[in-house]
């Protein structure tokens, strides 16, 4: 089945004449994209151009040797979707002129800039540790697939106390080489390099001050397993554009359910799983003590592939009420921009239905392939597990009893993940949460809730 396209939505999800946004809503947004000031971005983005350009051509010719080997690494994007990108950006009579001008220096050059450098980089890997890496064993790989805003990350980070387990953690997923991580290990142990502890308050209190509404929203922490996709499709893709140029440029930069959404998309998901199955293998290779990985993440598309290509993975989804998780993702979405967008302006109307049509029909097409793929047990092993997130909440012991009643055969679940879940309690009791600024209905980005209730209940 096909992705729902817009003229479906507009017919049976959309509402019938756009809600005004209220005024406080409006005072929020401004409040969080005004208090960021774009000059200084600005120019840092385009004084690193210079070296940028220095640094590229210098690994240029090492690429050309390279790429006949060992050919497009799958970080980088084909040279025909940067083109795509490059004629939208300077045709696009929407795109507001510091958008476009963002667009043109920080995304698309530096995409070509990039291509040679992150080529040699992932090559380096394959020179040196490539044969290693092929004889490599991925055994019982557990993906924890879920819809975004489900409670997926809290599950992953809970999980990642299982001494059993092997996570890449989100700075490693922005820079996925295996050689870099060792270099950057060997000076942190000269003292050369800052601790992983102080690196990583630096990034934490970055982030915070930048998007203190996603921090909000996400339990970031860069040395922990986060949305596996997302770095990669920062990379690889064009992930930071898809508000700027309307709902189908969105979806195509942010394709986590069929893999048929545009003529790039089918060989952006091929480059995933050659990305997934390398950057397992770099992980377990890294963690030579641990024996087994787990990837968290929102790729359901792939889910039969990894299913088919690693016979005895496990699967787990974690489900939440879809008009909650909905509304709570397109208000993320938003606070998301303060992050990766490449204009600190704050989102037009247009822009947010824009996000409200995007992110709507690929949730739709989203439950629709979760159901199929969790409802389906073939070998009868009992290999997938689905947990509800009010359950998860109210009971965690018993929610993640039901998970290792599927990650593990003797269905035993570690003390160490019996002492996190104590940990966890005595942490969110004294930990005080910040009051979101931003939070649009859904009739604000332009879904009609009681059309969307009766389609999902269908």
């Amino acid at each position: 089945m096909a992705p729902m396209s817009s003229q479906t939505y507009s017919s049976t999800l959309a509402v019938n004449s756009a809600t005004p946004i209220t005024s406080s809503n409006i005072s929020a947004l401004k409040s969080a994209f005004n208090g960021k000031s774009g000059i200084i971005p600005t120019i840092l983005q385009l004084l690193v151009l210079p070296p940028l350009i220095t640094f590229a051509l210098l690994t240029l010719p090492l690429y050309a040797l390279t790429y006949p080997i060992y050919g497009r690494p799958p970080i980088n994007p084909p040279l025909s979707e940067i083109s795509h990108y490059l004629i939208l950006t300077i045709a696009s009579s929407k795109v507001h002129i510091y958008t476009r001008l963002m667009v043109l220096t920080n995304v698309i050059f530096r995409k070509i800039l990039l291509t040679p450098i992150f080529g040699v980089a992932w090559h380096l890997d394959e020179i040196f540790m490539g044969s290693e890496l092929d004889k490599l064993s991925i055994n019982e790989p557990v993906f924890l697939i879920s819809g975004a805003r489900s409670g997926s990350t809290t599950t992953g980070h809970l999980l990642d106390n299982d001494p059993q387990f092997v996570s890449p953690f989100g700075i490693m997923t922005v820079l996925p080489f295996l050689w870099l991580w060792k270099l950057t290990s060997y000076l942190e142990e000269l003292g050369l390099t800052p601790s992983r502890e102080s690196f990583q308050r630096i990034i934490i209190e970055k982030v915070t001050n930048d998007a203190p509404e996603f921090v909000a929203r996400h339990e970031f922490n860069p040395f922990k397993p986060d949305t596996f996709e997302v770095p990669w499709l920062c990379n690889r893709g064009f992930f930071q554009l898809g508000p700027d140029f309307g709902a189908d440029e969105m979806i195509n930069t942010l394709p986590v359910s069929d893999r048929r959404t545009s003529e790039y998309s089918e060989v952006l998901w091929e480059d995933f799983e050659c990305y997934t199955d390398r950057i397992m293998r770099k992980t377990l290779k890294w963690n030579r003590c641990k024996k087994r990985i787990m990837i968290k993440g929102h790729f359901i598309a792939a889910a039969k592939n990894f299913e088919k290509k690693y016979k005895n993975s496990r699967f787990i989804t974690v489900l939440r009420d879809p008009e909650k998780r909905l509304e709570s993702l397109l208000n993320f979405m938003i606070a998301n921009r303060l992050l990766v967008a490449e204009a600190p302006l704050t989102p037009t109307f247009e822009q947010i239905l824009a996000t409200g049509e995007a992110m709507t029909r690929l949730e739709i097409d989203y439950m629709r392939e979760e159901r199929e793929f969790f409802d389906n047990d073939d070998d009868g092993k009992a290999r997938k597990i689905s947990i509800k997130f009010d359950e998860y909440v109210k009971d965690t012991e018993s929610a993640i009893k039901k998970c290792y009643a599927v990650i593990n055969d003797d269905k035993k679940v570690p003390e160490e993940i019996s002492e996190a879940i104590v940990r966890g309690k005595e942490e969110h009791k004294n930990r005080s949460k910040m009051a979101y600024r931003i939070k649009l209905s859904l009739a604000e980005f332009g879904v009609d809730v009681t059309k969307f209730r009766k389609l999902i209940n269908h």
